[in-house]
């Protein structure tokens, strides 16, 4: 969408998602509403690649060094593991999210079914 965006120019963010027919481009209200499109956008964050010393020091954390000033990351089960999350902690960074019980490093007591309540 950011590039389409780059392609079709507008004023404003907001003429992108208009259902006015005069300003009307249906491919963007019709992917995903303004709201979730602006949320997207607040937390998108880009790196510089060329920075080889930081991609060689700590490759997992390459992308997302530049954040790591105390701050609370959250994510779901496709990048949350026991080791980035160590790894953040380290850092002084909080992480928050969810996990795949088969995720490598899971310790045994989260693989326990709890009951409810517990």
């Amino acid at each position: 969408m950011l590039m389409l965006m780059g392609i079709i120019q507008k004023l404003s963010l907001r003429m992108y998602f208009s259902r006015k027919h005069i300003l009307e481009t249906p491919f963007f209200p019709n992917v995903m509403s303004e709201e979730r499109f602006a949320l997207l956008n607040k937390f998108l964050h880009f790196v510089d690649n060329s920075d080889k010393e930081i991609a060689e020091r700590d490759p997992k954390l390459y992308k997302i060094l530049p954040i790591n000033s105390g701050r609370c990351i959250y994510m779901d089960n496709y990048y949350s593991s026991p080791d980035l999350f160590q790894r953040l902690v380290q850092r002084t960074t909080d992480a928050v999210g969810t996990v795949k019980i088969t995720r490598k490093g899971i310790p045994t007591v989260l693989k326990k079914k709890l009951k409810k309540g517990e």
